[in-house]
């Protein structure tokens, strides 16, 4: 009497006698799973889901199984023939096994963005740097943060998508070289023109700089005492700094002047103190997928979130304002020209408060990049 399908549950008589052998139904099903599996590893379909993929290299085991049994079964099969349908199989399954942390990979790398407009909100999927979140959290707590990285590391991008996540609008500008450029002015007619920063700090809107380390001196001096207080002085009047208004500078260096690689005004440690300062390295894994091949490296992460209880954050916060204090008190004794103001300890603190770890809140609003 012939051996019941392999297959859970199938009370079907196998096509063979051979141990994991299938009933006609389970072999042809099975065999389907394999054509679908090939056929998204070629590329053929396009709406290939990470479920869908995991289900197919699972029944590749299945598949193989019932492939050798009936070869051996049969007697129409070699041993060489088995062994090089084995080793086809296994380097199938390791090219699917790639695919399949290729797609991980982009399903973690993107990110909804919501934008506003006539016909409602419309969501769309866009790539997004590992570090997003944290980034976006950290303008969402009601900082000026500073993102330093290298050319192409995606700093504008992220700052953009900041603003997007937040629900916020936002003005960009490159660097700033005169006052008049950052605060507007008044025309030959008399009439004030507005700037873009203008615009951003009274109505509330994030406010994005490029090349923050690129502005002149003169002109930091008016920026440091516009992000600082809550009206500003402007052509045309002093202005209340809208609800919400925040900063995000970009930066190649730290504001520390010129490097190696690039060109930097050397910042005022007034102006570097109202920044938290977040480094922004190259993401290899969105490099990979803006590139349309598969980033083989272990995926980057930032471990920015605390664990703790709602009952610890205020734990967190009075070990913040310890550090500080201890910090401030070394750098005097030590003679190091090291600017660690109030400011640290409240930047340092609003971050926990909003989901940061200790430690990240401290490098944030503290560390800024010194090596």
């Amino acid at each position: 009497m012939p051996n019941k399908c392999f297959s859970d549950g199938c009370e079907n008589a196998a096509r063979s006698t051979a141990a994991g052998a299938l009933c006609q139904k389970h072999y042809q099903r099975q065999w389907r799973a394999l054509q679908e599996t090939e056929e998204i590893e070629q590329g053929r379909s396009t709406t290939a889901t990470t479920p869908q993929l995991t289900s197919a290299r699972d029944a590749l085991a299945g598949a193989l199984d019932a492939a050798m049994a009936e070869a051996v079964d049969a007697g129409n099969r070699s041993a060489a023939d088995i062994e090089a349908i084995e080793q086809e199989l296994a380097l199938l399954e390791q090219r699917l096994d790639a695919r399949l942390q290729s797609i991980e990979a982009a399903a973690g790398a993107t990110v909804t963005i919501e934008t506003a407009t006539p016909q409602g909100l419309q969501s769309k999927q866009e790539l997004a740097h590992y570090m997003l979140e944290g980034f976006a959290t950290a303008v969402g707590a009601g900082c000026n943060v500073l993102g330093v990285g290298p050319a192409g590391s995606g700093k504008t991008t992220m700052a953009q998508q900041a603003a997007k996540l937040l629900g916020r609008e936002f003005r960009q500008s490159g660097p700033i070289q005169s006052a008049f450029q950052l605060l507007g002015f008044i025309n030959a007619e008399g009439k004030y023109i507005p700037s873009l920063f203008r615009e951003a700090f009274e109505s509330g809107h994030i406010m994005i700089f490029d090349e923050l380390d690129n502005f002149s001196p003169k002109a930091l001096k008016t920026f440091n005492a516009c992000i600082e207080n809550g009206t500003a002085d402007f052509p045309d009047g002093m202005v209340k700094r809208g609800n919400g208004f925040a900063v995000i500078g970009l930066a190649n260096t730290y504001g520390t002047g010129a490097n190696s690689q690039y060109v930097g005004e050397q910042l005022c440690s007034s102006t570097l103190d109202r920044f938290a300062t977040v480094t922004v390295p190259i993401d290899e894994r969105l490099e990979a997928l803006v590139c349309g091949v598969t980033h083989m490296g272990k995926a980057p992460s930032w471990n920015w979130k605390r664990t703790a209880s709602a009952a610890g954050i205020q734990e967190l916060c009075q070990k913040h304002y310890d550090k500080v204090l201890r910090w401030r008190a070394a750098a005097a004794d030590l003679g190091i020209k090291l600017e660690i103001s109030p400011r640290a300890s409240k930047l340092g603190c609003s971050l926990i408060r909003n989901g940061f770890n200790g430690r990240t809140a401290f490098e944030l609003s503290v560390i800024k990049g010194m090596s």
